[in-house]
């Protein structure tokens, strides 16, 4: 464990984001959403994964963040499944260049989440994605 160097909160090991004082940066927040959609080295909480990814744009979190959200409309976590709004931030965190929104921007594609599917365009976004950094996608 470690503390919060503003309110001395114990946090969980890793994490960077206080939600009890909202000490840390946007990507630490983000973070910490992931975790809780994950359930790694917090319990499980798709709730509070949901409510930390939009406050997260609300503090002006950029394409990684969509790509993120994007996630929770196309599993239907928290969220009735969306595949429509789930195109649309892919969409949001591809135009950016982020390799997340690329890779399930892909994925869509590929599996006809929302579009039709076009293996020609899923090719090119995961070629994209990989190009990013994305090790997915490979």
């Amino acid at each position: 464990m470690n503390n919060c160097s503003k309110c001395g909160a114990e946090l969980p090991e890793g994490v960077k984001y206080c939600e009890k004082c909202g000490e840390g940066s946007v990507g630490a927040m983000l973070d910490l959403a992931i975790r809780y959609r994950d359930g790694k080295g917090v319990p499980l909480d798709i709730n509070r994964a949901f409510v930390l990814a939009y406050e997260a744009i609300a503090k002006g979190g950029k394409s990684r963040t969509f790509a993120v959200l994007g996630q929770f409309y196309q599993r239907g976590d928290f969220v009735g499944r969306d595949y429509k709004k789930s195109i649309e931030l892919f969409l949001r965190s591809a135009n950016a260049g982020n390799h997340v929104g690329l890779y399930w921007l892909g994925k869509s594609y590929r599996a006809g989440w929302g579009v039709s599917p076009n293996y020609r365009a899923a090719k090119f976004l995961f070629e994209k994605a990989v190009e990013k950094g994305s090790k997915k996608a490979q």
